[in-house]
């Protein structure tokens, strides 16, 4: 599967001490983590990205990709609804009355 790649503002920048690289400063916490380090080898500037994978940012949002089917259903059943919304309020305002 492939890794995601952030954009340079989804990265969070931080510096490492001096006489260290990124990869020795935080390398444990981020080998425990979900994302990864985008430059290990780096002195300052170090970069870490949140998310290695898609399904990482979707929980963020409280999604989840086993319910893709049902929300797919949802998403059919509100425009169905808005569609014969807008046609029964046509139909009840647009007809000439005598």
């Amino acid at each position: 599967m492939p890794r995601m790649v952030c954009k340079p503002e989804e990265l969070f920048t931080f510096e490492s001490p001096s006489n260290s690289t990124c990869n020795e400063y935080a390398g444990e916490c981020i080998k425990n983590a979900v994302g990864y380090m985008t430059n290990p080898d780096a002195n300052s500037a170090c970069e870490y990205c949140p998310y290695a994978m898609g399904d990482e940012y979707l929980v963020t949002l409280s999604w989840n990709f086993t319910h893709r089917w049902r929300n797919f259903g949802i998403m059919i059943g509100f425009l169905a609804f808005n569609i014969a919304f807008a046609m029964f309020i046509i139909k009840v305002y647009k007809v000439n009355k005598r």
